[in-house]
């Protein structure tokens, strides 16, 4: 990816759309962390009753998967208009990718 610098008028401009995709996303870590964990929670169940908890578990795995690929879809708006954070990278996208 390469660097684009940005004039006062078009960092301003671009700003409010920034905060947006950045307040989606931070909304989107908060709710993967919450079903990670109550998907965790139910496979540790899951020992003692196999068959009835197998189609929460692909039910939890699946949302999961569904919200990665919208943070994704966020974090490609964000590298479209030329900004992309490198804190953003380092914290939850790259634990995303584990």
């Amino acid at each position: 990816m390469f660097n684009k610098y940005f004039t006062l008028q078009e960092a301003n401009d671009l700003l409010p759309s920034v905060r947006e995709e950045l307040v989606h996303l931070q909304s989107l870590e908060r709710e993967c962390k919450t079903v990670h964990h109550h998907l965790q929670a139910v496979k540790k169940g899951a020992l003692e009753e196999v068959n009835s908890r197998q189609e929460d578990i692909f039910l939890l795995e699946t949302a999961v998967d569904f919200l990665e690929i919208q943070a994704q879809s966020y974090v490609s708006q964000l590298e479209k208009t030329g900004f992309i954070s490198k804190v953003l990278m380092k914290g939850w996208l790259i634990s995303l990718q584990k």
